[in-house]
């Protein structure tokens, strides 16, 4: 029922704010950029001549003409399962492992976000020794503080870049790796966040880039229906990495 309900929320924002601009459910702009509202558009496209390439993350494999990091960085991520590693150590173990798999000509950028929006670098760069240097050391002073999580806003900032990257070659599609271990709670009302992010990052997505989604959280039906939900609506595949 949680998730027909989930489903039948993302059908009411996106057929009744898809036509026109989209604005949070509080009445502000809440640092949404307009550019999400553009519905992605392949045509001009010039040819990259990147083949994709295929990492693993979280011990699955994705493919990918370049990478998107997004990951949650919100106080949950704190909290261990099952063992003494904490959420967050593991995820930059893991954006650590998938950045050095990288070959040197692939792209790539990391965003963390809770209720704000943090970037290693404002475009994708090239995975040669020296950036993945850089974005090694920037990860490993990732912090987990803050009890908000807005995942909309950290879209609102990569989309943009992920749809021009896919207009260099419309064949081979950007991957973003989307991690979190809970559902959206910003914009408010809190209740509205997870149908108001899904219907805003599809919508401003366009088919653009393929997005993937790892739950790394206890299992908690509603924010896994949330995740699978982001998945299944952007060409991406789910992971559920607490299940394991």
């Amino acid at each position: 029922m949680r998730s027909h309900s989930l489903f039948l929320l993302f059908l009411f924002y996106f057929l009744f704010f898809s036509g026109g601009s989209l604005t949070p459910l509080d009445g502000s702009d809440a640092g949404l950029k307009e550019n999400l509202d553009l519905p992605f558009d392949a045509v001009g496209a010039e040819d990259g001549g990147d083949a994709p390439e295929t990492i693993k993350f979280y011990g699955a494999a994705y493919e990918g003409a370049s990478f998107f990091f997004i990951v949650d960085t919100s106080a949950s991520m704190n909290e261990t399962d099952g063992d003494s590693v904490t959420r967050l150590e593991r995820l930059k173990s893991e954006v650590r492992r998938a950045i050095f798999g990288l070959e040197p000509e692939s792209r790539f950028s990391i965003t963390s976000f809770a209720g704000g929006v943090w970037h290693w670098h404002t475009g994708l760069v090239r995975a040669n020794q020296e950036n993945k240097a850089s974005a090694v050391e920037w990860v490993n002073n990732l912090a987990a503080e803050e009890r908000y999580t807005y995942p909309a806003a950290a879209f609102s900032d990569v989309l943009p870049r992920a749809r021009e990257e896919a207009r260099r070659d419309p064949r081979r599609k950007p991957a973003i790796l989307f991690v979190s271990d809970g559902l959206p709670n910003l914009p408010r009302p809190q209740k509205e966040a997870p149908a108001f992010t899904l219907a805003k990052v599809t919508e401003a997505n366009g088919g653009a880039a393929v997005i993937h989604a790892i739950w790394v959280g206890a299992q908690e039906s509603q924010a896994i229906e949330f995740m699978q939900a982001v998945a299944t609506a952007n060409g991406g595949l789910f992971h559920n990495v607490a299940a394991r």
